[in-house]
C-alpha cells in the first residue's frame, strides 16, 4: 500500500507539489538476528508547523509495514523522529513494504497549511483523526527466508503407529490436541525409515 503520489483532500507534506516550500523523508534501515527483523526508521521533516504538531501529541509518525506473502499488516505510531520496530521473523517473507507518514491525531476544523501551493490559494481543510498530513516515498526490502509451510505441520499434526495388527487404511483423528494420523504397523515402519533420511526429515 503505496502512500505517495496520491490525491488528497487537503496539501500533504511530500505529496507532489502539494506543499512545495517543505520536505518529509524516512530513511529505513534493516536488520535480521535469529528472532526478529528490526526497522531502523529515520525521519526528517523541514516543516515546523508539523513539527510544533507533534511534539504538542496533535500529530505523530505512523510506519505501516505490509508483507502480501504472509498476509502481515501492522501500523507502528510514534512522536520522536528515529524509532526501531522489532517484528518477529515468522512475520515476515519475501517481498515486505514499509510506507512512513505523519498523521492527525485528533480533528482540526480549520487546518491551514504553510507553504502550500499557490492554487490552494487562502483556503483551510478539514482534518480528521488518522488523516495524512506528510508523506514519505515508500520502501521495500525482500526477506530471503527459509520460511516453509511444510515445516510447521509438527506444531498442528502428529504421526501414529496403530495399536491393531495387519494392514488397514490410514486414519485421521481431528478430536486430540493435535491432528493425529494413524498408520498401520507396516506403513510407520516405511514413515519411520523415510523419516531418517534428510530430504525428509522432520523439522
Amino acid at each position: 500500500m503505496r502512500l505517495s503520489a496520491r490525491s488528497y483532500p487537503h496539501p500533504v507534506i511530500g505529496n507532489r507539489d502539494d506543499v512545495p516550500g517543505a520536505a518529509f523523508q524516512s530513511a529505513v534501515e534493516v536488520t535480521t538476528d535469529k528472532e526478529n527483523i528490526y526497522l531502523d526508521i529515520s525521519t526528517t521533516c523541514s516543516a515546523d508547523d508539523l513539527l510544533d504538531m507533534i511534539a504538542d501529541g496533535d500529530a505523530a509518525y505512523a510506519v505501516h509495514v505490509e508483507c502480501s506473502n504472509t498476509l502481515y499488516r501492522s501500523v507502528f505510531e510514534f512522536a520522536d523522529p528515529s524509532r526501531r520496530i522489532p517484528i518477529a521473523a515468522d512475520n515476515l517473507n519475501d517481498m515486505v513494504e514499509v510506507n512512513t507518514s505523519a498523521i492527525a491525531k485528533k480533528a482540526v476544523a480549520a487546518c491551514t497549511v504553510a507553504g502550500a501551493h499557490p492554487d490552494y490559494g487562502d483556503a483551510s481543510f478539514e482534518v480528521g483523526k488518522g488523516d495524512v498530513l506528510a508523506v514519505a516515498e515508500g520502501y521495500t526490502f525482500e526477506v530471503e527466508s527459509s520460511f516453509d509451510s511444510l515445516g510447521r505441520i509438527g506444531s498442528i499434526m502428529q504421526i501414529v503407529e496403530s495399536p491393531h495388527d495387519g494392514d488397514h487404511a490410514m486414519l485421521v483423528d481431528f478430536n486430540r490436541d493435535k491432528i493425529t494420523v494413524v498408520l498401520a504397523k507396516p506403513g510407520f515402519t516405511d514413515y519411520k525409515l523415510l523419516r531418517g533420511q534428510d530430504p525428509v526429515a522432520a523439522r
